[in-house]
Protein backbone atom coordinates (compact mmCIF):
# COMPACT_ATOMS: atom_id res chain seq x y z
CA UNK A 1 0.00 0.00 0.00
CA UNK A 2 1.61 3.20 -1.22
CA UNK A 3 0.75 6.58 1.09
CA UNK A 4 0.35 9.08 -2.20
CA UNK A 5 2.60 11.22 -1.13
CA UNK A 6 2.08 13.31 -4.54
CA UNK A 7 -0.62 14.10 -3.33
CA UNK A 8 0.01 15.99 -0.39
CA UNK A 9 1.73 19.48 0.34
CA UNK A 10 2.99 21.34 3.68
CA UNK A 11 2.87 25.22 4.21
CA UNK A 12 4.97 26.86 6.88
CA UNK A 13 3.18 29.71 8.73
CA UNK A 14 5.37 32.16 11.04
CA UNK A 15 2.99 34.35 13.76
CA UNK A 16 -0.34 33.69 10.88
CA UNK A 17 2.19 34.76 8.13
CA UNK A 18 3.47 32.91 5.24
CA UNK A 19 6.74 32.00 5.35
CA UNK A 20 9.00 31.13 1.84
CA UNK A 21 9.97 27.15 2.12
CA UNK A 22 10.93 24.56 0.08
CA UNK A 23 8.70 21.98 1.28
CA UNK A 24 9.70 19.34 3.84
CA UNK A 25 12.21 16.40 3.02
CA UNK A 26 10.65 13.33 5.19
CA UNK A 27 13.43 11.31 4.11
CA UNK A 28 16.21 10.64 1.06
CA UNK A 29 13.52 9.11 -0.89
CA UNK A 30 10.05 11.27 0.25
CA UNK A 31 9.83 15.04 -0.09
CA UNK A 32 6.37 17.17 -0.12
CA UNK A 33 5.99 20.07 -1.69
CA UNK A 34 5.37 23.72 -0.48
CA UNK A 35 2.38 25.15 -1.21
CA UNK A 36 2.69 28.60 -1.99
CA UNK A 37 0.48 31.30 -1.06
CA UNK A 38 -1.35 31.92 -4.86
CA UNK A 39 -1.98 28.07 -4.97
CA UNK A 40 -4.99 26.31 -3.04
CA UNK A 41 -5.09 22.77 -1.73
CA UNK A 42 -8.24 20.64 -2.42
CA UNK A 43 -9.37 18.65 1.10
CA UNK A 44 -12.84 17.09 0.44
CA UNK A 45 -13.51 19.00 -2.17
CA UNK A 46 -12.52 22.49 -0.76
CA UNK A 47 -9.86 24.24 -1.87
CA UNK A 48 -7.75 25.88 1.27
CA UNK A 49 -4.62 27.97 1.82
CA UNK A 50 -4.62 29.71 5.14
CA UNK A 51 -8.28 30.20 4.69
CA UNK A 52 -11.19 28.76 2.60
CA UNK A 53 -11.04 30.57 -0.39
CA UNK A 54 -14.71 30.87 -1.02
CA UNK A 55 -14.38 32.91 -4.36
CA UNK A 56 -12.49 30.56 -6.07
CA UNK A 57 -14.87 27.57 -4.66
CA UNK A 58 -18.15 29.77 -5.90
CA UNK A 59 -16.06 30.17 -9.22
CA UNK A 60 -15.48 26.02 -9.78
CA UNK A 61 -19.12 25.30 -8.51
CA UNK A 62 -20.69 27.48 -10.98
CA UNK A 63 -18.37 26.58 -13.95
CA UNK A 64 -18.43 22.86 -13.20
CA UNK A 65 -22.38 23.13 -12.97
CA UNK A 66 -22.99 24.98 -16.07
CA UNK A 67 -21.12 22.68 -18.13
CA UNK A 68 -22.80 19.41 -16.75
CA UNK A 69 -26.21 21.39 -17.36
CA UNK A 70 -25.15 22.56 -20.89
CA UNK A 71 -24.26 18.60 -21.49
CA UNK A 72 -27.04 17.44 -20.34
CA UNK A 73 -30.17 19.55 -22.13
CA UNK A 74 -28.14 19.12 -25.04
CA UNK A 75 -27.75 15.33 -25.28
CA UNK A 76 -31.19 15.12 -23.62
CA UNK A 77 -33.57 17.14 -25.22
CA UNK A 78 -34.44 19.45 -28.11
CA UNK A 79 -35.68 23.14 -28.60
CA UNK A 80 -39.07 20.65 -29.32
CA UNK A 81 -38.56 18.81 -26.52
CA UNK A 82 -38.45 21.41 -23.83
CA UNK A 83 -41.14 23.50 -25.20
CA UNK A 84 -43.39 20.14 -24.76
CA UNK A 85 -42.08 19.53 -21.42
CA UNK A 86 -42.58 23.04 -20.19
CA UNK A 87 -46.46 22.82 -22.03
CA UNK A 88 -46.96 20.06 -19.77
CA UNK A 89 -46.58 21.75 -16.53
CA UNK A 90 -49.47 22.24 -14.88
CA UNK A 91 -49.33 25.41 -13.50
CA UNK A 92 -45.88 26.75 -15.96
CA UNK A 93 -47.14 25.44 -18.92
CA UNK A 94 -50.41 27.92 -18.14
CA UNK A 95 -48.71 30.68 -19.86
CA UNK A 96 -47.34 29.03 -22.92
CA UNK A 97 -50.90 27.70 -23.84
CA UNK A 98 -52.49 31.67 -23.14
CA UNK A 99 -49.36 33.07 -25.58
CA UNK A 100 -50.17 30.38 -28.31
CA UNK A 101 -53.86 30.92 -28.50
CA UNK A 102 -55.68 32.04 -31.68
CA UNK A 103 -56.98 35.05 -30.44
CA UNK A 104 -53.15 36.80 -28.76
CA UNK A 105 -50.85 38.47 -30.65
CA UNK A 106 -47.82 36.60 -29.48
CA UNK A 107 -45.08 39.29 -31.00
CA UNK A 108 -46.84 42.34 -29.00
CA UNK A 109 -47.50 40.12 -26.27
CA UNK A 110 -43.68 40.00 -25.24
CA UNK A 111 -42.37 43.31 -27.11
CA UNK A 112 -41.46 44.42 -23.41
CA UNK A 113 -39.16 41.87 -22.99
CA UNK A 114 -37.13 42.17 -25.90
CA UNK A 115 -37.46 45.85 -25.79
CA UNK A 116 -35.23 45.88 -22.64
CA UNK A 117 -36.26 49.16 -20.60
CA UNK A 118 -37.62 47.43 -17.35
CA UNK A 119 -35.03 47.13 -14.59
CA UNK A 120 -34.07 43.45 -14.05
CA UNK A 121 -35.96 43.13 -10.77
CA UNK A 122 -38.92 44.74 -12.88
CA UNK A 123 -38.44 41.93 -15.84
CA UNK A 124 -38.11 39.19 -12.48
CA UNK A 125 -41.67 40.25 -10.76
CA UNK A 126 -43.56 40.41 -13.89
CA UNK A 127 -42.26 36.99 -15.25
CA UNK A 128 -43.01 35.29 -11.29
CA UNK A 129 -46.29 36.48 -12.02
CA UNK A 130 -46.74 35.30 -15.94
CA UNK A 131 -45.70 31.88 -14.50
CA UNK A 132 -48.21 31.64 -11.78
CA UNK A 133 -45.37 31.33 -8.86
CA UNK A 134 -46.13 34.71 -7.16
CA UNK A 135 -46.90 34.06 -3.43
CA UNK A 136 -50.93 35.02 -3.25
CA UNK A 137 -52.58 33.80 -0.36
CA UNK A 138 -54.01 30.88 -2.20
CA UNK A 139 -50.23 29.92 -3.76
CA UNK A 140 -49.31 30.10 -0.03
CA UNK A 141 -52.43 27.54 0.76
CA UNK A 142 -51.91 24.69 -2.32
CA UNK A 143 -48.47 25.12 -3.10
CA UNK A 144 -45.91 26.27 -0.22
CA UNK A 145 -48.19 25.22 2.22
CA UNK A 146 -47.46 27.64 4.37
CA UNK A 147 -50.76 28.90 5.52
CA UNK A 148 -54.24 27.63 5.71
CA UNK A 149 -56.44 30.37 4.82
CA UNK A 150 -56.72 31.25 1.62
CA UNK A 151 -59.10 33.97 1.11
CA UNK A 152 -58.65 37.43 -0.46
CA UNK A 153 -57.46 39.70 2.20
CA UNK A 154 -59.95 42.53 0.87
CA UNK A 155 -63.02 41.43 -0.26
CA UNK A 156 -62.48 37.78 1.85
CA UNK A 157 -65.10 35.93 -0.19
CA UNK A 158 -62.75 34.26 -3.21
CA UNK A 159 -59.77 32.66 -3.63
CA UNK A 160 -57.06 35.03 -3.69
CA UNK A 161 -55.15 33.74 -6.66
CA UNK A 162 -53.53 35.67 -9.39
CA UNK A 163 -56.63 36.03 -11.54
CA UNK A 164 -58.77 37.40 -8.86
CA UNK A 165 -56.27 40.26 -7.79
CA UNK A 166 -55.66 40.60 -11.42
CA UNK A 167 -59.29 41.93 -12.78
CA UNK A 168 -62.05 39.60 -10.38
CA UNK A 169 -61.55 41.16 -6.80
CA UNK A 170 -64.72 43.37 -6.23
CA UNK A 171 -62.66 45.95 -3.77
CA UNK A 172 -60.85 46.68 -6.82
CA UNK A 173 -63.38 47.29 -9.25
CA UNK A 174 -63.93 51.34 -8.43
CA UNK A 175 -60.54 52.15 -7.63
CA UNK A 176 -57.59 50.28 -9.34
CA UNK A 177 -59.13 48.39 -11.53
CA UNK A 178 -60.15 51.97 -12.66
CA UNK A 179 -57.08 53.71 -12.53
CA UNK A 180 -55.37 51.22 -14.84
CA UNK A 181 -58.45 51.36 -17.44
CA UNK A 182 -58.02 54.94 -17.23
CA UNK A 183 -54.01 55.13 -17.22
CA UNK A 184 -54.36 52.50 -20.71
CA UNK A 185 -56.70 54.64 -22.41
CA UNK A 186 -54.54 57.79 -21.69
CA UNK A 187 -51.49 55.89 -23.07
CA UNK A 188 -53.61 54.84 -26.66
CA UNK A 189 -55.12 58.54 -26.75
CA UNK A 190 -51.78 60.42 -26.61
CA UNK A 191 -50.08 57.91 -29.03
CA UNK A 192 -53.25 58.59 -31.20
CA UNK A 193 -52.62 62.15 -30.72
CA UNK A 194 -49.13 62.38 -31.67
CA UNK A 195 -49.49 60.27 -34.74
CA UNK A 196 -52.13 62.64 -36.21
CA UNK A 197 -50.12 65.79 -35.01
CA UNK A 198 -52.75 67.28 -32.28
CA UNK A 199 -49.84 67.43 -30.61
CA UNK A 200 -47.17 70.14 -29.78
CA UNK A 201 -45.23 68.09 -27.20
CA UNK A 202 -44.77 64.82 -25.98
CA UNK A 203 -44.24 64.40 -22.54
CA UNK A 204 -44.01 61.13 -20.80
CA UNK A 205 -47.00 59.57 -20.44
CA UNK A 206 -47.59 59.72 -16.30
CA UNK A 207 -47.06 63.70 -16.63
CA UNK A 208 -49.71 63.62 -19.65
CA UNK A 209 -52.97 65.49 -18.87
CA UNK A 210 -55.59 65.04 -21.96
CA UNK A 211 -57.70 67.42 -23.31
CA UNK A 212 -61.03 66.69 -23.76
CA UNK A 213 -61.08 67.48 -27.74
CA UNK A 214 -57.92 67.83 -30.03
CA UNK A 215 -58.72 69.12 -33.48
CA UNK A 216 -56.70 70.11 -36.19
CA UNK A 217 -57.88 70.65 -40.00
CA UNK A 218 -57.70 66.69 -40.67
CA UNK A 219 -58.59 65.09 -37.47
CA UNK A 220 -60.73 65.19 -34.28
CA UNK A 221 -60.31 63.92 -31.18
CA UNK A 222 -62.26 63.22 -28.69
CA UNK A 223 -61.61 61.81 -24.43
CA UNK A 224 -64.67 60.23 -23.35
CA UNK A 225 -67.14 62.19 -24.81
CA UNK A 226 -70.95 61.37 -24.89
CA UNK A 227 -72.35 61.15 -27.97
CA UNK A 228 -75.68 63.24 -28.20
CA UNK A 229 -78.42 61.62 -30.50
CA UNK A 230 -82.09 61.87 -30.67
CA UNK A 231 -82.51 58.50 -30.18
CA UNK A 232 -82.46 56.40 -26.56
CA UNK A 233 -79.02 54.64 -26.34
CA UNK A 234 -77.81 53.25 -23.56
CA UNK A 235 -73.81 53.15 -24.12
CA UNK A 236 -73.23 56.08 -25.71
CA UNK A 237 -70.17 57.07 -24.00
CA UNK A 238 -66.96 55.67 -25.59
CA UNK A 239 -63.24 56.19 -23.84
CA UNK A 240 -62.11 57.58 -27.74
CA UNK A 241 -63.29 58.76 -30.80
CA UNK A 242 -60.90 59.45 -33.67
CA UNK A 243 -62.60 61.61 -36.23
CA UNK A 244 -60.81 61.61 -40.15
CA UNK A 245 -62.40 64.25 -41.66
CA UNK A 246 -61.40 64.21 -45.08
CA UNK A 247 -62.15 60.67 -45.29
CA UNK A 248 -65.27 61.29 -43.21
CA UNK A 249 -64.50 58.31 -40.92
CA UNK A 250 -65.37 57.78 -37.31
CA UNK A 251 -63.28 55.32 -35.19
CA UNK A 252 -65.12 54.15 -31.69
CA UNK A 253 -62.33 53.07 -29.46
CA UNK A 254 -63.62 51.59 -25.75
CA UNK A 255 -60.91 50.24 -23.97
CA UNK A 256 -60.69 46.88 -21.33
CA UNK A 257 -58.01 45.51 -19.57
CA UNK A 258 -59.59 41.51 -19.13
CA UNK A 259 -57.31 38.18 -18.39
CA UNK A 260 -56.51 36.45 -21.77
CA UNK A 261 -58.81 33.86 -21.13
CA UNK A 262 -61.65 36.38 -21.62
CA UNK A 263 -60.63 38.43 -24.52
CA UNK A 264 -62.90 36.76 -27.22
CA UNK A 265 -66.07 37.37 -24.57
CA UNK A 266 -64.60 41.01 -24.21
CA UNK A 267 -64.16 41.38 -27.82
CA UNK A 268 -67.65 40.09 -28.60
CA UNK A 269 -69.23 42.20 -25.53
CA UNK A 270 -68.15 45.48 -26.47
CA UNK A 271 -68.81 45.24 -30.13
CA UNK A 272 -72.57 44.57 -29.48
CA UNK A 273 -72.46 47.36 -27.33
CA UNK A 274 -71.36 49.95 -29.37
CA UNK A 275 -73.59 48.75 -32.31
CA UNK A 276 -76.14 50.88 -32.00
CA UNK A 277 -73.99 54.02 -31.35
CA UNK A 278 -71.85 53.52 -34.55
CA UNK A 279 -75.04 53.09 -36.52
CA UNK A 280 -76.28 56.32 -35.21
CA UNK A 281 -72.97 58.35 -35.41
CA UNK A 282 -72.81 57.39 -39.06
CA UNK A 283 -76.06 58.49 -39.85
CA UNK A 284 -76.01 62.11 -37.63
CA UNK A 285 -73.02 62.55 -38.40
CA UNK A 286 -72.59 61.67 -41.98
CA UNK A 287 -70.19 59.58 -42.00
CA UNK A 288 -68.86 57.16 -44.89
CA UNK A 289 -68.09 54.19 -42.26
CA UNK A 290 -67.86 53.92 -38.64
CA UNK A 291 -65.23 51.09 -36.74
CA UNK A 292 -65.61 49.69 -33.07
CA UNK A 293 -61.86 48.96 -32.24
CA UNK A 294 -61.26 47.49 -28.50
Amino acid sequence: MEFGIEKCAVMHLKRGKYDESQGFKIDEKTFIEALTENRTYKYLGIYQNRKINHTQIKKKFKDAFHKRLKQQVIKLTTISDRKNAWNRKARHGVYLKLITAENVDREQSILWLKAGYLQPETEGFVCAIQDQVFPTKYYQKTILKSTDDGKCRLCKTADESLNHLLAECSTLTSSDYLARHNQVAKIIYQQIAKRCGLLKSYPPYYKFNQARVLENEKYTLYWDKVVRNDKTIDFNKPDIILIDKQKQFTQLIDVAVPLTHNLPNTESTKIHKYRNLAIEIKRIWKQNSVELSQ
